[in-house]
């Protein structure tokens, strides 16, 4: 990989490093936008529209469908290109996007169509920002720091998983749904702005002949994954998991608020017991690993992820609502932090195929989280909502 001169000048210790700072603070500033926008779209039209299990599909659909359609192919141009202004351009079209979702709730011009537009298109930003998201650090921070770097990052995320729902659940019981989402839209705004400032220089993409074709790269990535055992393994794991968790993601949050009838706030502290199992869970994937093998430990994690979706939907049939849901989260959560198999993964595959399997990754959870989304409409006039949580549950794969 090409190194840039500000990776290779950068300051021994991160908390020096100007440009990684403003990055992470950028990410953390976007996330947590983010965090507001998974609990804010959907309740918005579950609560402001009436939304049918249909209509909450087609929004699943409408979200999943950019990894589906561009994920090989952002994999393989962000790294084409210069990544500092695909990351503020990303920024900044989300928060437009999302900022005209309030304005037309002010307006009374809210509609479906428009919820499926905005969700559409900020899944195509998202796709792109998050691949440069990775494939800018490089340029910020020297190779012995990449690791640290990385795990900073992975933190605040985790951090966030567990803030961001609590504080977006609070913020629609106080305010609305719609206007929950203009914190989502201005954080993009502040995000673009600190990854404008970050200063650094990257090295000048290579020209059209210093380089393969697009397509033959997206070809390699294929056959990588395809002639390789324990990737195209780890593969068909991932893509019918991908599948049974937006089945899932489908309907929990009807099946929260219709059959259960919990409010905004005590729903984002729920989605936050997902955060803390998660956190756990990638805290112990390493000893878990180095205790009983990588592949058990895959197993492990898928188990936990089952076992805690399955009791989610229990909690329909018990008085004691709240600690069944929290449990269930938690423990998918955990199963899912545990899992090792980015790692397994990266270990499989050549260094030089790690971006183009990214970008085959993106794309294959695309595939059936379109599928998975659709599925999980067509069966409801046949199954209740906890049935369809119950089904989530049982097709993912141990």
């Amino acid at each position: 990989m090409d190194r840039s001169v500000s990776a290779v000048n950068a300051p021994s210790s991160l908390w020096h490093n100007r440009g990684f700072l403003r990055l992470w603070i950028a990410q953390m500033i976007s996330n947590a936008g983010t965090q507001i926008a998974n609990v804010a779209l959907p309740l918005t039209a579950i609560l402001v529209l009436g939304a049918t299990p249909t209509q909450i599909g087609l929004l699943g659909i409408a979200s999943y469908l950019p990894n589906l359609l561009f994920g090989l192919l952002a994999g393989v141009w962000v790294y084409r290109a210069r990544r500092r202004p695909i990351l503020v351009g990303a920024d900044i079209g989300r928060a437009l996007l999302l900022g005209s979702i309030p304005v037309a709730a002010l307006l009374g011009h809210l509609t479906f169509l428009h919820l499926y537009i905005v969700a559409f298109a900020a899944g195509i930003l998202t796709l792109f920002f998050t691949i440069a998201s990775l494939a800018v650090l490089p340029s910020l921070v020297a190779r012995h720091r990449l690791v640290e770097a990385n795990s900073k990052l992975a933190i605040s995320d985790s951090v966030l998983m567990i803030a961001g729902p609590g504080a977006a659940g609070g913020l629609i019981q106080l305010t609305s749904a719609p206007k929950a989402i203009i914190a989502d839209a201005v954080s993009y705004l502040l995000s673009g702005l600190s990854l404008g400032s970050i200063g650094a220089s990257e090295p000048a993409p290579r020209t059209s002949h210093e380089r393969p074709s697009i397509w033959r790269e997206i070809g390699e990535c294929v056959r990588a994954l395809l002639g390789t055992p324990l990737l195209r393994a780890l593969a068909t794991s991932s893509c019918v998991g991908f599948c049974a968790l937006a089945m899932q993601n489908t309907v929990l949050l009807l099946f929260l608020v219709r059959q259960l009838g919990l409010t905004p706030t005590v729903i984002g502290f729920v989605l936050a017991c997902n955060g803390i199992g998660s956190l756990l869970g990638a805290g112990g994937a390493g000893w878990t690993a180095r205790s009983i093998g990588t592949g058990p430990a895959v197993v492990l994690g898928t188990l936990l992820w089952a076992i805690g979706s399955a009791v989610v939907p229990l909690a329909g049939l018990t008085h004691i609502t709240l600690p069944f849901i929290g449990i269930g989260q938690g423990l998918a959560g955990s199963g899912a932090g545990d899992s090792p198999v980015p790692a397994a993964s990266s270990c499989s595959a050549p260094h030089r195929w790690e971006r183009r399997l990214a970008a085959c990754s993106a794309r294959r959870s695309g595939c059936a989280r379109h599928y998975s989304s659709a599925r999980s409409d067509s069966v409801r006039h046949f199954c209740s909502l906890s049935s369809r949580l119950c089904g989530g549950c049982v097709t993912y794969p141990p």
